[in-house]
């Protein structure tokens, strides 16, 4: 079958045309590699695979297979909707499909090769519709993009870049990037009733309209510095830039706002400790009781960059309706997290399975996915710090190569947006009434004045227009659920727990979680992928649910984790070396 649908294609289309293909990451691409890769000598296909070993790009003898669902995330019925004016889908997914019976059953095979033709058919008009638009309003082919991220980004340079923004060299990087922190997302009561929930008009948008770090001064020639510090001899007030500090958090707060990398995970913490930080985020933060002395850090100069691009599609988002409406929230929010990707990339190399051990001895390794007896595909890592891999190599008595390549990255201006981000929902967030915040929302048991409302960026939202939580479960992050009567008088209940489908918990459910109890739940006809061997099984699969959440609960309301460590001088070294120091005492 798949030999079949590549001799068409190579009798049939230009070699260098792109097949969208909705969700080849994570389904189609294992399938469309693995039998290429069999059809095909190894040098007639690539592939580009990400750091969730989910495919982004697959090339056959010049024909490129790409994921529209890493353009546009979004289902393809919903697609259908955005681009296709609702037309789109004509049946719904049949689970009979998963059986192999299926090819003993011409009906429900018919039944499955209208299904395909259909989801084919459909794509193909979304994507020529969303080619067209984008090549009338902004002059891009969106076949030579791999994401909604790369689009945003090439949209920005073409149409509003402005000034010059430098790209970080790996010093600058490894600092910086200690301050690159995610959302405020906490929990902080268990059980409430009358809760409102609140939601910000695009927060990220919001947050890059505000000064951000351009590039740092350069130090003096005669120095013999690659970069400037700066020392503890500057106050804060008169600072701008990331800065290494020794940080004293309140004892009386009970909402810490300051985030801090603890056993993995991301915490607001109690405490002191030493960390790197966006210097406006110690600023806004010592005006709740925080006391902050910089060891060291670098200043920046401040750039409004984003404006003109922010304003241009928050316009469209308010002002449109349809595909455009769609565009102009899809690019508000795709744009920063791009500046803030790792400088360290993969690349993947087809190889025979003889060659595997020339390629240990000389490449720094991620993965190895076998194709066959004959064939495997290596993820390996490329950009790495030259101090690593001397180290490593001196260390580990071995010849590894480090491959360049370059990666346009500025994590100084992701991490100043997210800080940005974090300011924002600081007021909301130390409020007593407050139950959780994630990243840009907010329950609390406290209705929000009508000030703090609007349809403006960074404005408050109330996403249930009016109605009241009457009961709610806060948790742990990303672990909660409540219910309340909608406009027709019914109770709603909504859940939101990894693992299990949302919305699929019962307040049954969400009472047994409180009381320390335990819930199984089958997963049924799960898609189980291995990207080792490139299969994919449907099983069902039986997850198991549990409350522990890694803050105390004392009267009902969580108490943060206090941490001290103030190991100063391990503190003040680069990433480069504190992989030196941990792979010595590995070694040791």
């Amino acid at each position: 079958m798949f030999k079949q649908l590549f001799k068409y294609i190579e009798l049939n289309l230009h070699p260098k045309t792109t097949i969208f293909v909705h969700n080849l990451g994570s389904f189609d691409g294992y399938f469309i590699f693995k039998y290429a890769s069999n059809i095909y000598n190894i040098k007639s296909v690539k592939s580009i695979i990400d750091n969730q070993n989910k495919f982004i790009l697959i090339e056959v003898k010049k024909i490129k297979f790409v994921d529209s669902h890493r353009i546009f995330a979004i289902s393809l019925n919903a697609l259908c909707d955005v681009f296709n004016h609702g037309e789109g889908k004509t049946s719904a997914y049949n689970s009979e499909f998963n059986s192999l019976n299926m090819f003993k059953n011409p009906e429900l095979l018919n039944k499955f090769r209208i299904y395909a033709d259909n989801d084919s058919i459909v794509l193909y008009k979304c994507m020529l519709k969303a080619s067209i638009l984008y090549q009338e309003n902004y002059d891009v082919d969106i076949s030579q993009v791999v994401s909604m991220s790369s689009l945003s980004m090439l949209i920005f340079r073409k149409k509003f870049l402005n000034v010059k923004i430098p790209v970080l060299n790996h010093k600058l990087d490894e600092f910086i990037r200690d301050s690159y922190y995610g959302g405020a997302t906490d929990y902080y009561i268990k059980y409430a009733k009358k809760v409102y929930y609140y939601d910000v008009n695009s927060l990220y948008p919001f947050a890059m309209l505000k000064d951000l770090p351009l590039k740092p001064p350069l130090p003096q020639p005669e120095s013999g510095q690659r970069i400037k510090w700066i020392d503890d001899s500057i106050k804060l007030s008169d600072f701008f830039g990331f800065a290494l500090v020794k940080v004293y958090c309140p004892v009386n707060i009970s909402k810490p706002l300051l985030p801090k990398k603890h056993k993995g995970k991301t915490i607001f913490p109690t405490g002191t400790w030493i960390g790197i930080y966006y210097s406006e985020e110690l600023k806004a933060v010592e005006k709740y009781g925080y006391k902050v002395e910089i060891i060291k850090g670098l200043e920046f100069s401040k750039a409004k960059i984003f404006t003109d691009y922010i304003n241009h599609f928050y316009e469209i988002k308010k002002t449109s309706t349809g595909p455009l409406r769609f565009i102009g929230k899809n690019h508000l929010n795709y744009l920063y997290g791009l500046f803030g990707r790792l400088k360290t990339v993969l690349e993947t190399i087809t190889i025979l399975n003889t060659e595997i051990e020339f390629y240990l001895v000389s490449r720094i390794i991620k993965n190895i996915i076998k194709i066959d007896d004959e064939k495997s595909v290596l993820l390996t890592m490329q950009n790495i710090d030259t101090d690593i891999v001397s180290e490593l190599n001196s260390t580990l008595e071995t010849e590894l190569l480090n491959y360049e390549s370059i990666v346009k990255t500025n994590v100084a201006i992701a991490s100043a947006v997210t800080a940005n981000a974090r300011i924002h929902m600081i007021p909301f967030k130390i409020s007593n009434e407050t139950c959780y915040t994630d990243t840009d929302s907010v329950f609390t048991t406290l209705e929000l004045p009508n000030n703090l409302i609007g349809e403006d960026l960074g404005m408050m939202k109330d996403e249930l227009k009016g109605l009241v939580i009457e009961e709610a479960y806060f948790f742990d992050i990303k672990k909660y659920g409540y219910w309340y009567i909608d406009q027709q008088g019914q109770r709603v209940y909504k859940s939101t727990v990894a693992g299990v489908k949302r919305n699929s918990l019962s307040w049954s459910d969400l009472e047994c979680l409180a009381s320390g109890g335990s819930l199984t739940k089958v997963l049924p006809k799960v898609f189980y992928k291995n990207i080792n061997n490139l299969s994919i099984e449907i099983k069902d699969i039986n997850t198991t649910i549990s409350n522990n959440p890694s803050k105390k609960c004392i009267n009902n309301r969580y108490i943060p984790i206090d941490v001290f460590e103030v190991d100063h001088k391990f503190a003040m070294l680069t990433l480069t070396n504190k992989l030196k120091y941990r792979i010595k005492h590995w070694i040791v």
